[in-house]
């Protein structure tokens, strides 16, 4: 599955500045420091628009099953062995892949088991299980695995996300990016019933993606749910 395309920073940016715009207060916004304006340029808009970007990435890499988790996935460079504790990162962990020789190392996907004590019974009685096998399991951060044991043997998926210069949440989330830029823009006025509207529909979209969504609704939907909560 190829991975989405992610969101437009120029078009959203475009998008915020015409809601901006419908407010009156998109003088604010220059490419040059203006001597009364409320912000310096239009690089502060775009440094808004990465925050909630930011923000939306770490609500996918914290959610177990979503549909665009996969994007942030890497393959550790470490090998674990089994008791090793993983190595430290932001949100969940992914796959595991195991080996089970030393001479040839060959990962393959490995099969969670229920419990740490059901590892650690085939890590003891070897000969019954059939010798080292592709079983793995993950507990408070620590991995333990049925694969080879005399070295490390074990390699695990997790996210990683690095700030940029460019978005990186899907292109589907645009709508999100530009409610909650619109929110954090409001400076002085928290309580225009505009910026209220952009934050309310920030916050039900944040819960969407939290939830796994892969689309968010329409405008008109959203608005539909915030007046309904």
């Amino acid at each position: 599955m190829a991975p989405p395309t992610v969101a437009d920073i120029v078009l959203v940016r475009k998008q915020v500045l015409e809601k901006l715009i419908a407010m009156g207060i998109a003088t604010r916004y220059q490419d040059l420091i203006g001597n009364n304006s409320s912000y310096a340029s239009l690089q502060e808009l775009t440094d808004k628009i990465l925050m909630v970007d930011a923000a939306i990435c770490l609500d996918i890499i914290s959610t177990e099953g979503h549909p665009y988790l996969n994007k942030f996935m890497t393959l550790s460079t470490t090998e674990f062995s089994s008791g090793d504790k993983i190595t430290e990162h932001l949100g969940i962990y992914g796959d595991v892949v195991v080996a089970l020789t030393d001479a040839d190392k060959v990962y393959k996907p490995s099969v969670p088991t229920k419990s740490r004590e059901e590892i650690l019974r085939m890590i003891d009685n070897e000969t019954l299980y059939g010798g080292p096998s592709r079983h793995h399991f993950i507990e408070q951060n620590f991995i333990y695995h049925s694969g080879f044991q005399d070295s490390a043997s074990a390699k695990v998926y997790y996210p990683v996300f690095t700030k940029t210069a460019a978005c990186q949440s899907p292109q589907q989330y645009e709508d999100a990016l530009i409610y909650g830029t619109v929110d954090i823009a409001e400076k002085l006025n928290s309580d225009d019933p505009f910026f209220a509207r952009n934050r309310d529909a920030y916050l039900l979209c944040r819960q969407m993606i939290k939830g796994g969504a892969e689309f968010l609704p329409a405008a008109e939907q959203i608005d539909a749910m915030r007046k309904a909560a």
